[in-house]
Parts: C-alpha cells; structure tokens; sequence
C-alpha cells in the first residue's frame, strides 16, 4: 500500500468494489464489437484495480487507442457518477485525430452522451442527481491543466455518499516529457495507465516499463503496480495471412533485431541512437566488386545539385547498371546547367527519366536546363510522402531502403568508389514518435552524402523484383491467402479464432 494514503482512504481502497455488472471487462461489448485477447483483459484488470499504476508497451494496431483506453474510461464514468477522465498522449494528433473520434464512433450509438472533438470533451448522463461523469483531453505541452482534479465523494438525491473517482490515462508515452508524469503524481488518480508503442531506452515510460526487472515487478516496491511487453504475436488479428505476410516481409526486410522491427512489432525498446541504412557490407561489395548481376532496361540518370564546396554528382544507368558518373565543383550554374544537359542529350537520357535534386541550388540550375529546352524532369522533393506511410517519414528515406535493397538483391553494378562507400556506410536512420523510419538529419553528418543522394535519386524508379515478377506459385499463395481472409471476415462468429472486431487500429 502506498504511504501517502490515509487509514481511511486505505480502509477504503481494501474494501473497494465495482458495482455489480461495471467491470471494464464486463462492460467491453457495450463499447467494441471485438473480443477481447489475454494481454487486453490482464491489462484491463491491472487498470481497474484501486490505485492502479499500470504501464504497458505494445506493437503498432494492437488496439491501444481504439480499444483500450475507450473501454476503460468509458467503464469507469458509466460504473461511478461523476467520476472525471483526465487523457493526454506524446503529441496532440494522438488525442484529437485518433483517440477522440474513435470515442465519438462508440458513442454513437448512445444518443445520451454528449461528446465534442473541438473541446475535446466527453460527458455522461446525469444520474441519481449527481454531476455528469466527464472526459477531458488536453495537448501534452499543457500539463499544469490537469492540476486541481482530485478523487471526490458526493451525495445522490436519496442521501447517499457516492465515490468519483479520477483516472488518468497517458497514451503514447514514449514522446511525453517528464512534466506530464509528475502532474499524474500529483494528482494522485484512483486509477492510472501509460500505454504506448515503445520508443528509445530513456524517458519516464521507459522507466516506467523498466524492461530490465519486468519479470521481477511482483518482487519490486515501486510506483507502478503493473508492467507489461506486448508481441504483435500475441494479437490474433495481426496473425491473419494478410497482415501476417506483411510483418513477415518486414521483418525480412530489416531484420527481428533491428531497432525499427523490435519497437513496431514486439513492444521492446531499443537502444538510443541511430541505426545504419547500408548494414550489409558485403552486398554492397559485390555489387562494386563487378560480382552483381544488372538486369537491361533503359537509361535514366539521377543528379544531385549542391553549392560552396560540396560535390555536384550525375550518374546514369542502363537498367541496373551503372554506366556513367561525373562529379564537379563549378559554381556558375549556367555551365553546369549546359553541361548536364549536353552530357544527357549524349547519352540519349530523356528528361522525364532523370530525378533531379531541387533543394538549394536545385531548382534554379534545372530551371536553366529547361530554358535550353531539357523539359519534363523528375523534381525530387526530400519532404514528399513517402509511397508507404507507415513505414516511412518521407520519400528520401523510403527511396534510402529502395536502394538498400536492390543491392540485397545482388542485380546492381556500380564502380568501385570508396568515397561513395564510405557515405553508405555513414548513412543512418531514426524511428520518430510515429514509429516511422526518417533520415538522421543531415547536419549531424560530417560530410554530405552528395553521392549516395544521386544514387537514390538515379534508382528510386528501379524495382527488378517487380520487373521479375513473382513466381507463379508466390502469386497462387497470395490469392489463397486473400480468399481465406474474406472467407473468415463472411463467416465470423465470437468462438471463431478470428473474431469480429479483430482488425483493431492503434
């Protein structure tokens, strides 16, 4: 029991009850159509207990915020009149794009409760004359809004002493700043729970989580009263063949100890830090060492345009061979314009086939090649979306793993170049607050990555896996997993493994 406590509200706190049939567990199919896995009904236990501290991590769409967090508070303002639901999460697009209009989709059916995505603001019914049971989100960057809320006691209209207690509710934990946690503290709620997908090892929810003594948290004496990790493996609707062949390609693709996979899909921090792109040496060898094998196809050309004394870098290909480079300092931006074009026009490049960097200097050298009639080229724009959101920040660092994986793939030949290898072997990656892959920026490098952008830029329109084809008995395999998949969304059924409701969102 915690010191803090009084004899009375400790007397209190060992008698404590739901009343009968207001258990989040025993509430969840009034507020989801979905059932309930092991690790969602343990953590909803864990929440519901008096003076709950619960902190969990999971993986991406194991259903934190559409399931979790509404079954909980919406329990708890139905089960206790009055009680008040203070939520915040690591970035404010957290609360009022996600979590409030998932709110808003399970109130709809219950005319009675009024909720407001602009105020972010949910209240109950009036019952038994007691104030209405309230919902209040707030951005995290104002964590003193939350201060002055306490559990409270007021009489019904039969006289009768009724209990409001306070729940606070932290969601994507991994983002918020130690304020946040300090104001729950203070508050002191009745009921607690930090959830999130994991992020880097530090911060008060990796301190919370403390995956270091997790398996001894029943031997420990700390502020929190339960702990858990969960696996993408112990959520059955993430295991059903469409988004099991794509965890199983991704995990392919980055490796199960990669910090990107580990934080995505197991629910496990990583360590601080960036990691590399280009962490296949050997790949990148062969595919310079003259060893990989090119697939034909037509010529493109790939150009990165920089000022002062970085490198302007232009390189060709013909299919997925390399066939030209050219590196230069010239600063008149007249004749490098002139040059390009006349060393494309000599390679018989066409300009819808050529990307081209428009950052900084960019744009006005390529707005001279198309004043000497070089028109159509592919401007590259770093900051556009990438094609694979989830995944990705933005286009520069999904083209980075394009690239990355072509060389896996052995069907590359470039020249020996150790300047261009020693960039590769430099580039690295973060995950943000999203758990999407984005660059490290570029003013932490040492030198810029001239070479190595051309060389994305000069194959991000290359895929010989898509060029190949997959082979016939992959694409039988992919169809037969898509018909079992629509077949069990016709003919769900609650003992069926694959449940209604089993395709949660985060």
């Amino acid at each position: 029991m915690h010191k803090d406590i009084s004899a009375e509200q400790e007397a209190f706190v060992e008698q404590f009850h739901w009343p009968h049939g207001t258990h989040p567990i025993q509430q969840a199919s009034l507020w989801t159509d979905a059932v309930l896995y092991k690790w969602q009904r343990d953590l909803l236990e864990a929440c519901a207990r008096p003076k709950s501290r619960a902190a969990a991590s999971t993986p991406n769409e194991a259903g934190k915020t559409s399931e979790i967090i509404p079954i909980l508070g919406l329990s708890i303002m139905s089960a206790f009149p009055g009680a008040l639901i203070l939520s915040t999460a690591g970035t404010e697009q957290q609360i009022a794009g996600q979590l409030f209009p998932y709110l808003e989709t399970k109130l709809s059916k219950y005319p009675e409760w009024k909720i407001s995505t602009d105020k972010l603001t949910v209240t109950g019914p009036s019952i038994d004359g007691l104030r209405p049971s309230r919902w209040k989100g707030y951005a995290p960057r104002d964590a003193k809004t939350a201060e002055g809320y306490h559990d409270a006691w007021a009489r019904d209209n039969e006289g009768v002493m009724r209990f409001q207690p306070v729940c606070y509710i932290i969601d994507e934990a991994k983002s918020i700043r130690p304020g946040i946690v300090e104001a729950m503290m203070r508050i002191d709620p009745f009921f607690a729970l930090m959830i999130s997908t994991p992020g880097d090892d530090s911060g008060p929810f990796y301190d919370a989580l403390n995956p270091d003594t997790i398996d001894l948290q029943d031997m420990t004496d700390d502020y929190w009263t339960y702990r858990d990790e969960v696996s993408w493996l112990q959520c059955p609707h993430l295991l059903r063949p469409d988004k099991r062949i794509v965890r199983e390609q991704i995990i392919k693709r980055f490796g199960e100890n990669s910090a990107f996979v580990q934080s995505m899909m197991f629910g496990k921090f990583y360590r601080e830090g960036q990691s590399y792109i280009f962490d296949d040496l050997n790949a990148i060898r062969t595919c310079m060492g003259g060893m990989g094998r090119p697939i034909a196809g037509k010529r493109a050309a790939g150009l990165d345009l920089s000022a002062g004394s970085d490198e302007q870098v232009l390189y060709i290909r013909e299919g997925t061979r390399l066939i030209y480079s050219e590196f230069s300092r010239d600063r008149d931006t007249y004749k490098r314009a002139q040059s390009h074009v006349s060393t494309l026009r000599k390679f018989n490049v066409q300009p819808e086939d050529v990307v081209v960097d428009v950052g900084g200097v960019g744009a006005p050298i390529v707005n001279q090649m198309e004043a000497m009639g070089f028109f159509g080229m592919d401007r590259y724009i770093v900051n556009e979306d990438a094609k694979d959101l989830v995944q990705f920040y933005n286009r520069a660092a999904e083209d980075h793993f394009h690239l990355k994986d072509l060389f896996g793939t052995g069907l590359v030949t470039v020249d020996k170049d150790d300047k261009l290898l020693r960039q590769m072997r430099q580039r690295k990656y973060i995950i943000n607050e999203k758990n999407q892959i984005r660059l490290q920026p570029k003013k932490e490098l040492k030198d810029s990555p001239d070479r190595l952008d051309a060389l994305v830029m000069c194959y991000c329109k290359t895929d010989p896996v898509s060029t190949l084809g997959p082979l016939p008995k992959h694409k039988e395999l992919w169809q037969e997993c898509v018909r079992l998949a629509g077949e069990s969304n016709e003919s769900e059924n609650e003992d069926s493994f694959f449940a209604s409701g089993m395709f949660m969102e985060e």
